[in-house]
């Protein structure tokens, strides 16, 4: 199982050796991002041989970089495994294009892929920069030279730690400028200042442009792969071009033969940022895709299964009141694992029968109806659920008290074995509360095995199948 580390500069180095030689072209898997927007996404980090698998959180759900270093399909394997051991969906961001045609083919129709143009990142050809040379860089070389005929005592010079403290004076009086930021610049603002404080030169590169000694300008990026990652730029804009002059110089300054790109990062959707960054002439963007694996839940409509004793079927709006008992009486969820109350808010008679149909459409899961007969009362539920692309789903079955010890959870579990396996050509795994002695038995005797503990529960993959067996 994998075992996440959370960021902190004692592993700062482990980091770096995937990022040096990473083949990943978005701005996403590097130190700089990671430092400056951990507070955001709360990054963290594991190692799989030779191979760095990122995780992070948006909108209160987990995603996951693609992994970087060798191994890649062990890795992606690894997360996989991740996501159905912690019942949650494969979710991938910032996917770049290079890597988005093997996720496709991975998953194919059971992965949704989104992409928003505000974070592609722009990519830049580094000896076009270095010398604005041509028609179409003009405007830039015009900048240039007024900054050079203003500002004659200009001087550009590598940013050390001992930069860091007049870095901060520096970044007063560019807020002091820039009064009016918008809510994406004061959240890159804030974030500047961690980078700044985490400046080392054993794994950033930055530069300072300063007039009369006055700094008026500094940069911060990093080496990735081919690429010069451009963290941060700020000037003061009463300088006139001082962003073109000190987006050249830093580039000159960086002279390692592997570096042919600059990525100046996306634009947040800033109309005057996508402007300027157009104006630079990127020889392309680096888009990002959003993979999300959808639940491939192979039922349309459910089915009645008849058992020995019981039958399955669906579970009906008048049976609300019944469920609404099976999901909120103590007795009958002491060892079910699941907690309502992070889902449902606002309790009413019908409201777990509407999630179960909702769930239903959603292809989340299925949740069966337990019955003597196919219009009886509800003797409890049947659910087939956490269903994997590679062609796994879990099992669960709960009866209520006055049931219990009849029979009916052996009969209704091997009636569902039965329709996932045979009819589905399901492969089943369960989940059982390590002290539900009953349970235990009862998969154990349908020939489901021991595979891990995580917390209290036990899980069990069902490898091969047994024959209906009456003793119980």
């Amino acid at each position: 199982m994998l075992k996440f580390k959370k960021l902190n500069d004692k592993i700062y180095g482990e980091i770096r050796k995937y990022i040096l030689n990473t083949k990943y072209k978005a701005c996403d898997i590097s130190l700089g991002v990671f430092i400056m927007w951990d507070e955001q996404y709360c990054y963290e980090f594991a190692e799989i041989e030779n191979a760095l698998i990122v995780k992070l959180k948006y909108r209160g759900e987990t995603w996951f970089l693609p992994p970087v270093g060798d191994n890649f399909a062990k890795a992606v394997k690894e997360i996989e495994n991740y996501c159905v051991e912690n019942e949650m969906k494969v979710r991938f961001t910032c996917v770049d294009d290079e890597f988005l045609d093997y996720f496709k083919t991975r998953y194919g129709n059971l992965a949704t892929v989104t992409f928003n143009r505000d974070y592609s990142d722009y990519l830049y050809n580094i000896d076009d920069i270095r010398a604005f040379a041509g028609k179409k860089y003009g405007g830039q070389r015009n900048h240039i030279n007024k900054f050079k005929k203003l500002y004659p005592d200009y001087e550009f010079t590598p940013l050390k730690r001992s930069d860091v403290s007049e870095v901060k004076e520096f970044l007063k009086e560019y807020k002091r400028e820039h009064k009016k930021m918008g809510e994406v610049e004061k959240e890159e603002f804030k974030n500047t200042l961690k980078i700044v404080e985490n400046y080392h030169p054993r794994y950033f590169t930055g530069g300072a442009m300063r007039v009369n000694g006055k700094m008026v300008a500094f940069t911060v990026g990093e080496v990735a792969g081919d690429e010069l990652i451009i963290h941060v730029e700020k000037a003061l804009t009463t300088y006139e071009g001082s962003y073109p002059a000190t987006f050249n110089a830093f580039c000159k300054s960086v002279t390692a033969p592997a570096v042919r790109f600059a990525n100046r990062e996306d634009d947040a959707g800033d109309v005057g940022l996508r402007t300027s960054k157009t104006q630079y002439h990127p020889v392309t963007l680096i888009n990002k895709n959003q993979i999300v694996v959808n639940y491939p839940m192979p039922i349309k409509k459910l089915p009645t299964i008849k058992g020995e004793k019981v039958v399955l079927n669906a579970i009906k709006k008048t049976d609300s009141k019944a469920y609404f008992k099976l999901y909120t009486q103590k007795e009958n969820n002491r060892y079910w694992g699941y907690d309502y109350k992070k889902d449902i808010k606002v309790l009413s008679e019908d409201c777990f029968y509407k999630m179960q149909a909702r769930d239903f459409k959603k292809g989340v899961n299925a949740c069966f109806a337990i019955r003597l007969s196919a219009g009886g009362e509800l003797l409890g539920e049947a659910i087939l659920y956490n269903f994997s692309y590679d062609g796994f789903a879990e099992v669960g079955i709960r009866l209520f008290k006055k049931y219990q010890g009849k029979g009916f959870a052996y009969d209704a579990l091997n009636a569902l074995i039965l329709y996932a396996e045979g009819v589905l050509n399901l492969k089943l795994k369960a989940k059982c509360y390590d002290k539900n002695e009953k349970s235990l038995q009862l998969l154990t005797k349908r020939g489901f095995c021991k595979v891990a503990k995580t917390g209290k529960f036990y899980r069990f993959l069902r490898k091969t199948p047994q024959n209906f067996d009456n003793d119980l």
